[in-house]
C-alpha cells in the first residue's frame, strides 16, 4: 500500500467473545476501503468459517444500511476514518465490494495458510500434490504409526504378543511401509518435535548410534496402566497421542524434564529413619497405630499410601496435630527425611513418566512424518508449522525494508486476542 495508509498503524485488541471484535474489524475494513484500498489488497482472517462469513456480512450490511438510511449513516460515520463518509460514498464502496466479490480475501487462518503453502510447495519442501487430510484419514494414519512403533518394540511383542493390532485392521505391517521408514528417508519440514524444526535428543536421533531402549514403551505402558495389564496396548498409547501429541509439538523437550529431582535416602539412612520413628513410645494408641501403618507402607515402598495415611499425612501437610492432639517436634523431625524421600520418589516417577512420554511422542512424530510424506497428506497445524519454520529460517527469501524498530510492514494490520475458538474449517483436497 502507498504512504496514504500511514494513518492506519498496527493495533492489537484483547477482548473476550461477544465484546465487539467483529464490529471493530469491519470498521477497519471499511476505513481502509474509504482511504482508497482495493478489496484484493485487504486480508481479513479469523478462526472459523462462520466467523469469516459474519465479517463479510457485517461489512456489506453496514454499508448497505448506511446507503439507505440517514440514521444508520450517522451511526457508521464516527467509526470510519479517511474522507468524509456520505450516502454516495457508501454506495460507491458497496458497489466496489460487490464488483470484486470474487477477489475478497475474507477467510479462516487455516484456509489462508493452505493457499500460501499450495503456491510454495517446492520452496517449502512439501510433497507434490499434497492435500489436507480428512479427519478419518488422519486418525487412521495415527493408528498406523502406533502399530508400526509397536511392531518394532521387541519388549512389547514379548510381553503382549500381537495385541498391538486394532480389531478393525489386519495385524502386521506391510514390508513396503517398513522399507519407507528407513532412517535416512525422514523429511525435515520444520513441523514438529523430532526433526521437524526442533532438535532431536541425541539418544533418539535416527543418525545416532545410540538407540532407544527396547523397553521404553513397555515401561510407559506399565506406568500409565499402574502396573495392570491393559486390555488394549494400542488404545492406551492412542490416548497418549490424542491427548498430548499437539502439546508436545508446541513445547520444548526441556519442559518435559523440568520437574525437580531429589536424591533419595541411602539404604543406611533409610534404615536409620525407620528406627527413629519406631523408637517413639506414644501414650496414645492411635498414634502408635498410625506410626505402624507408616512403617509398613515405607517398608513396602508404597509411598503414596505413606503420605496419605497415619502421622505422615498431617506432618506432610504442615499440621502439628493428630486427632486434635499435638505431635511432638521430635516426631516431626524424625518423619521429615522419610517424607522428603517419599515426595522425591513420587515426583521422580512422574518425571520419568513425562520424559518417557515425550520420547515415545518423538518416535511417534517421526513415524507420522514419514507416513504423511508417503501418502501426501497434512493437517492444518502442519501447514502452520511449515510456514513458521520457513519464515524463521528465512527459507522463502522474503525481503523486508529495515527500520530502527524492526521490519517495515507496508500493510497495516489489526490483531484480535480473545477466547479460544474451536476450528471448524475443513478443506479436504485443498492445495
Amino acid at each position: 500500500m502507498s504512504g496514504s495508509f500511514s494513518t492506519f498503524p498496527n493495533i492489537a485488541i484483547r477482548a473476550s467473545a461477544g465484546t465487539g471484535k467483529t464490529f471493530q474489524l469491519s470498521n477497519r475494513y471499511i476505513s481502509l476501503m474509504n482511504a482508497g484500498a482495493s478489496p484484493e489488497q485487504i486480508l481479513a482472517v479469523t478462526f472459523t468459517r462462520k466467523a469469516a462469513g459474519e465479517i463479510l456480512d457485517r461489512i456489506l450490511i453496514r454499508l448497505a444500511k448506511a446507503a439507505t438510511s440517514p440514521d444508520k449513516l450517522a451511526t457508521l460515520q464516527p467509526h470510519i476514518t479517511g474522507p468524509a463518509l456520505d450516502r454516495s460514498r457508501c454506495v460507491e464502496l458497496l458497489g466496489k465490494l460487490l464488483r470484486h466479490l470474487h477477489r475478497l480475501r475474507v477467510s479462516t487462518l487455516d484456509s489462508f495458510f493452505v493457499q500460501i503453502a499450495g503456491r510454495l510447495t517446492l520452496d517449502l519442501g512439501l510433497p507434490i500434490g499434497w492435500q489436507i487430510a480428512e479427519e478419518i484419514a488422519d486418525r487412521r494414519l495415527s493408528a498406523d504409526a502406533l502399530r508400526m512403533l509397536l511392531s518394532e518394540d521387541i519388549a512389547i511383542q514379548k510381553t503382549f504378543g500381537r495385541q498391538d493390532a486394532s480389531p478393525t485392521s489386519e495385524a502386521g505391517i506391510l514390508p513396503a511401509e517398513k522399507t519407507f521408514l528407513g532412517r535416512d528417508t525422514q523429511p525435515d519440514w520444520g513441523l514438529g518435535i523430532g526433526g521437524w524444526g526442533l532438535p532431536i535428543p541425541p539418544a533418539f536421533n535416527p543418525q545416532s548410534k545410540i538407540r532407544n531402549p527396547p523397553s521404553e514403551m513397555l515401561n510407559l505402558i506399565r506406568w500409565l496402566s499402574k502396573g495392570e495389564a491393559p486390555r488394549s496396548v494400542i488404545a492406551l498409547l492412542d490416548s497418549v497421542a490424542t491427548d498430548l501429541y499437539d502439546l508436545a509439538r508446541q513445547t520444548d523437550a526441556k519442559a518435559w524434564q523440568s520437574l525437580p529431582r531429589t536424591q533419595p535416602l541411602s539404604s543406611e539412612a533409610f534404615d536409620e529413619a525407620i528406627q527413629r520413628i519406631v523408637a517413639f513410645d506414644f501414650p496414645d494408641g492411635r498414634f502408635t497405630k498410625a506410626r505402624d501403618e507408616n512403617v509398613d507402607s515405607a517398608s513396602r515402598g508404597d509411598w503414596a499410601t505413606f503420605l496419605t495415611k497415619g502421622l505422615a499425612k498431617p506432618i506432610a501437610a504442615g499440621e502439628d496435630a493428630y486427632y486434635r492432639k499435638p505431635i511432638e517436634a521430635a516426631v516431626v523431625e524424625a518423619y521429615r527425611p522419610l517424607i522428603h524421600h517419599a515426595q522425591g520418589v513420587l515426583i521422580g516417577r512422574v518425571s520419568h513418566q513425562n520424559e518417557a512420554t515425550r520420547r515415545v511422542l518423538d518416535k511417534f512424530d517421526r513415524t507420522c512424518q514419514a507416513l504423511k510424506m508417503r501418502h501426501r497428506v497434512l493437517r492444518f497445524d502442519d501447514i502452520t508449522r511449515v510456514l513458521a519454520h520457513a519464515v524463521t529460517r528465512d527459507l522463502l527469501n522474503i525481503t523486508t525494508q529495515s527500520c530502527p524498530k524492526g521490519p517495515k510492514v507496508r500493510a497495516s494490520a489489526v490483531w484480535f486476542s480473545g477466547a479460544k475458538h474451536k476450528r471448524h474449517d475443513s478443506v479436504p483436497g485443498s492445495k
